[in-house]
C-alpha cells in the first residue's frame, strides 16, 4: 500500500523517484530515473540530492520532489557536458520528461560515446 510505501523505501531513498514516494508502485520510468540517480553518483561520487553527511531519507525524498536536478558538470568539472544531460533526462522530475525507453536511453549513451 501507498502507506507502507515510505518505510519500504528509507533504504533506497538515494535513488527513489518522487512518482514512487507520492505512490508506492514502482515502474520502468521509475527505474529509469534510479539508473540516473546512479550515474550521477558515478560521475560525482556525491548522491544527487543528498547534502553531504545528510542521511535523513525523508527529507532526501523531499528533495528528489522539489529541488532542481543537480549538474554533474557542477560538481565535477571534467564529467562530458553530453553525458551530464544524459542524467539530467534520467532525472527528470516527471516521468513523461525522462526517456521513454531503454532503447532511447541507449541510443543518447552511443552518441555520447561517439
Amino acid at each position: 500500500s501507498a502507506d507502507a510505501a515510505p518505510a519500504l523505501l528509507l533504504p533506497a531513498a538515494p535513488y527513489t523517484a518522487p512518482e514512487i514516494w507520492a505512490t508506492g508502485i514502482p515502474s520502468e520510468s521509475g527505474d529509469r530515473y534510479a539508473l540516473g540517480a546512479l550515474l550521477f553518483e558515478m560521475l560525482t561520487g556525491r548522491v544527487a540530492f543528498g547534502t553531504g553527511s545528510d542521511t535523513n531519507a525523508l527529507a532526501m525524498a523531499r528533495r528528489h520532489a522539489t529541488d532542481a536536478v543537480p549538474s554533474a558538470v557542477e560538481w565535477v568539472p571534467a564529467v562530458p557536458r553530453a553525458l551530464d544531460g544524459v542524467a539530467q533526462k534520467l532525472l527528470a522530475k516527471r516521468p513523461e520528461h525522462r526517456y521513454p525507453s531503454y532503447d532511447a536511453l541507449i541510443a543518447d549513451l552511443q552518441l555520447v560515446r561517439d
